[in-house]
C-alpha cells in the first residue's frame, strides 16, 4: 500500500515509546485487569462476564497502560481507503469486536460515517453506542463462531483491534471475519505479540493466502500496542 514505516505517521499525547516493555504500569490496577482478561482461555462466557464487569472502567485502564492500537490502526484504514480509490464516508466498515468504541471513535475523526460493530459483550457495545460513531451495533458475537448476525460479502473494510490477543479468539477467527467482507475489501487486524508467539495467527494466514483466499498487502511487525509490548499489523485483501 505504499505507506512505508507507517509508526512514522502516528502522534500521541504520551512521550515514551509503548514498545518498551520496561514502561508498562506492572503496579497498577489496570495493568492486573488486561492481564485477568488473558487468563480466560477464549471462554465467551467467562469473557463476557468479566467484561460486563469491566465495561465502566476500561476506556480508564487501557489509556493508563498506553493503549495506541485504535490510532494506529486508523491510519492503516484510511491508507486501505486510499487504496481503494475511495473517500472513507462512502466505505462500509465492520469494526470486529468494537468493545466501548475507541477504534469507531479514531474511524469518525478520520471521516468514516458508515461504521456497524459487533462485540461478544452487550455492556461493551452499549458504550460504543454512547461514541455515537457507529450505524449499527450488535452484542453477542463470538468472533470464535462464523458471524451470522451480517450478511456475508456485506463490507468493505474491516477493522480488528486487540481482539486477537491472548485468551480470546483463535487464529481460526480469521475466516469468520473474512466472510463479512466483499471480494477485493480489506482486512486490517492487530495480533499482540505475545499472542502471535503464542499461536498459528501467522500460519494461518499463510495457509489461507495459499489457498487463494486472501493476499497479504502489508505488515508491520513493529507497531505500537500498549506499554508492555508492541503488535504485529496485518492488512490483507479479500480475493475471489
Amino acid at each position: 500500500m505504499g505507506r512505508g514505516n507507517t509508526s512514522s505517521t502516528m502522534t500521541t499525547e504520551r512521550t515514551h515509546d509503548p514498545r518498551n516493555p520496561r514502561n508498562a504500569r506492572t503496579a497498577d490496577p489496570s495493568f492486573d485487569a488486561i492481564k485477568q482478561s488473558h487468563a480466560l482461555s477464549g471462554d465467551a462466557g467467562r469473557l463476557d462476564d468479566f467484561y460486563r464487569n469491566w465495561a465502566d472502567s476500561y476506556d480508564a485502564d487501557v489509556y493508563n497502560q498506553g493503549y495506541q492500537g485504535p490510532q494506529f490502526i486508523t491510519e492503516l484504514a484510511v491508507d486501505a481507503a486510499h487504496a481503494l480509490e475511495s473517500p472513507p464516508s462512502t466505505l462500509s466498515v465492520l469494526d470486529a469486536g468494537c468493545g466501548t468504541g475507541l477504534v469507531g471513535v479514531e474511524l469518525a475523526r478520520r471521516g468514516f460515517s458508515r461504521i456497524d460493530g459487533i462485540d461478544l459483550s452487550q455492556a461493551m457495545v452499549d458504550r460504543a453506542r454512547d461514541t455515537g460513531s457507529y450505524e449499527r451495533l450488535i452484542g453477542g458475537v463470538d468472533l470464535n463462531c462464523p458471524v451470522d448476525c451480517v450478511p456475508a460479502d456485506a463490507y468493505d473494510l474491516l477493522v480488528c483491534c486487540g481482539v486477537f490477543t491472548v485468551g480470546h479468539v483463535e487464529a481460526e477467527a480469521l475466516d469468520h471475519l473474512l466472510d463479512t467482507v466483499r471480494p477485493g475489501g480489506v482486512l486490517v487486524i492487530s495480533t499482540r505479540h505475545s499472542y502471535l508467539r503464542g499461536s498459528r495467527f501467522t500460519e494461518h494466514v499463510a495457509g489461507t493466502a495459499e489457498d487463494g483466499q486472501i493476499t497479504l498487502v502489508a505488515s508491520d511487525d513493529n507497531g505500537p500496542y500498549i506499554d508492555e509490548e508492541g503488535a504485529t499489523y496485518w492488512v490483507l485483501r479479500k480475493d475471489g
